[in-house]
């Protein structure tokens, strides 16, 4: 579990807080961010909810922290039209909203970037 000490430190956890969750002791949840411990794949999948983060990422297959709604976004770009994912989505710079023409730019210029 490459990044599961990582992510916690960023996030200002202790590891208290996160064995509390988890219903186990601190030190089994320590074992896990050493390797002394393997995680079984459902307390993965808590894990990864808990910190808002990819398994991938947990498990250090990837150095991107995306978020699950970030995840979520990524896979329907690919697989959603631009009407339906405005419909989805409040699509905004800044904190302002954008027109359905800048919104269907934005897309395409993510699009272009994931290739």
């Amino acid at each position: 579990m490459e990044n599961l000490q990582k992510i916690r430190k960023e996030k200002g956890i202790k590891q208290t807080e996160v064995a509390k969750y988890l219903n186990i002791s601190r030190g089994s949840y320590s074992r896990y961010e050493t390797g002394i411990r393997k995680v079984d794949p459902d307390t993965l999948l808590k894990l990864s909810e808990f910190f808002d983060v990819s398994t991938d990422y947990l498990l250090g297959n990837t150095n991107i922290a995306m978020t699950l709604s970030e995840i979520r976004f990524d896979k329907e770009v690919d697989n959603m039209s631009d009407e339906e994912l405005l419909k989805r989505y409040d699509f905004n710079y800044e904190g302002l909203n954008i027109t359905e023409e800048e919104a269907k730019k934005m897309l395409e210029l993510i699009r272009t970037l994931k290739k």
